[in-house]
């Protein structure tokens, strides 16, 4: 075993969710030349702290992610992979831009990500991730049927590729927001 592997206890024979993403990480860390794109930014966003950032602090952040996106272009031999730290990036950009209400700037962010998501090479999980977002600033438009494939979408990813990190945490936001949605459409019924 590899040492980042061993140094992961097992519970009850499987690897809890932050675990298995830190093992991941850690392939990632080393496959990209010790390099990991804005690891503290994903880490908020994927365990759903950035919503507890304050705007100055947004906004510092999204000034960061972006100069890293630009980054990423300009190095002809850049240390990671280079589609799957921008389309980080454009998920991240997204989460941010919709927390400080600018849902067309994350909304163009997300579709230029799944316009790429077929290239992801090594963090399948960021797609799933995107079409989640898509489907929430699309439920909170009103546009449930396109907001429901999305979320279709994110739910059923894992046929596309065999698994992904962090599914369990996709499948419980989706979750919970459908159910926001069917709370919603019941009170308005009334």
């Amino acid at each position: 075993k590899q040492w980042y592997q061993r140094r992961v206890p097992i519970t009850a024979g499987k690897h809890l969710h932050i675990e298995k993403y830190s093992i991941r990480k850690a392939r990632s860390y080393l496959a990209n030349g010790h390099h990991l794109f804005c690891p503290v930014y994903e880490c908020l966003y994927f365990f759903g702290l950035t919503s507890c950032v304050d705007r100055g602090r947004r906004s510092i952040m999204i000034r960061e992610i972006q100069d890293a996106i630009t980054a990423i272009d300009s190095q002809p031999n850049y240390p990671g992979y280079q589609v799957d730290d921008k389309c980080l990036g454009r998920l991240l950009l997204a989460d941010l831009y919709r927390l400080d209400g600018d849902v067309s700037a994350a909304k163009a962010e997300l579709e230029t990500l799944l316009q790429s998501e077929d290239s992801l090479q090594m963090d399948h999980m960021i797609s799933p991730f995107a079409h989640f977002e898509l489907g929430y600033i699309l439920a909170e438009e009103g546009k449930r049927n396109l907001a429901r494939a999305h979320f279709d979408t994110a739910c059923n990813y894992s046929s596309k590729v065999k698994s992904f990190t962090l599914e369990d945490t996709l499948l419980m936001k989706v979750t919970t927001h459908l159910n926001r949605l069917e709370r919603q459409m019941v009170l308005r019924s009334q």
